[in-house]
């Protein structure tokens, strides 16, 4: 129940983010959190960087997801 809960709000969100037209999508997550890397991987994203905010003390995996082409 809680994986098709998850799917609805990945749903949720990317039909928001085609509304707004935007391109890309770019959330982080602590990188510990590798259920969370595993879900968005899962949905299509793809790991870009791995960055150290100021302040935390772990780090964070930034993924992406290309929702249309650049023009």
């Amino acid at each position: 129940m809680l994986h098709r809960a998850y799917a609805q709000l990945g749903d949720m969100g990317l039909n928001f983010t085609a509304v707004q037209r935007a391109t890309h999508v770019g959330p982080d997550t602590t990188h510990p959190a590798l259920h969370l890397v595993n879900l968005y991987s899962g949905w299509g994203f793809q790991h870009r960087a791995t960055i150290q905010w100021p302040g935390k003390d772990h780090a964070s995996v930034v993924m992406i997801l290309e929702l249309a082409p650049t023009p």
